[in-house]
């Protein structure tokens, strides 16, 4: 049975990119409301995220309601609204393109 592990948002700054997160074998510990600090997903079979749209509708919730959620860890940040743009953006663009 497939599991779900956590990844921390480790390299860049758009967390609906899996080669941005690193694998962790143990629930990470954030502190704030502002930016992705950390997902729990499916894996690639790559140590990489398999970011689903449900995922995506996630992170863009926490990050519009300063919360975390069961698969969405925030930390403080400087770039809140970078972060809420890049999500939102790459939500609609592959919506709109049907990726």
């Amino acid at each position: 049975m497939t599991m779900l592990s956590w990844y921390i948002l480790s390299l860049g700054n758009d967390p609906t990119t899996k080669y941005n997160y690193e694998k962790v074998y143990a629930q990470p510990t954030c502190c704030g409301t502002e930016a992705i600090c950390a997902i729990r997903a499916f894996d690639d079979g790559h140590n990489h995220p398999l970011i689903s749209e449900q995922l995506k509708f996630e992170m863009i919730s926490a990050l519009w309601n300063n919360r975390e959620t069961p698969n969405v860890r925030l930390h403080y940040s400087g770039r809140e609204q970078e972060s809420i743009n890049i999500v939102c953006h790459n939500y609609l663009f592959n919506k709109t393109v049907g990726v």
